[in-house]
């Protein structure tokens, strides 16, 4: 693995995050391997593993999916040998920000509770007009 100079960042970050997608697909398969580890156009680290004759590939999709919801992971066919290989594309902070908005957004109870806030909002600016108003009225009738 070698450093990227083209974005700043070095091997450190690509290296821990494919230690910790290493790690999550040992507690399925003991003998999984890491077969690829990169960057992909966006800057997300796409990381392919290879699984021991005694696992599967969907084995470890299925481990690395329920460990890291928010990553895109499927297979990928390895063209030199013909073996499967589970990949995962691990999302950056940005990324993963932005699907967590997205998800919540979608729920009843935030649109309920976005409306409610508008609507409070709405009230209270109506409130804060209604004084200042008030206010002006009470000194121009102390004027007269």
């Amino acid at each position: 693995m070698t450093a990227n100079n083209h974005n700043g960042k070095g091997r450190g970050t690509t290296d821990s995050v494919a230690q910790r997608v290493l790690g999550i697909c040992k507690l399925t398969d003991a003998d999984a391997q890491i077969k690829y580890v990169g960057r992909d156009e966006n800057d997300r680290t796409v990381v392919r593993i290879a699984s021991s004759v005694t696992s599967s590939v969907s084995a470890l999709q299925k481990c690395l999916s329920a460990s890291m919801p928010l990553a895109r992971v499927g297979t990928s066919e390895n063209t030199l040998d013909g073996s499967m290989e589970a990949k995962i594309t691990v999302p950056t902070k940005l990324d993963e920000w932005v699907q967590a908005n997205d998800i919540t957004t979608d729920k009843r109870s935030m649109k309920t509770l976005r409306y409610v806030s508008v609507a409070l909002l709405c009230v209270g600016m109506g409130m804060w007009l209604s004084s200042i108003v008030e206010t002006v009225a009470s000194a121009d009738a102390l004027e007269i």
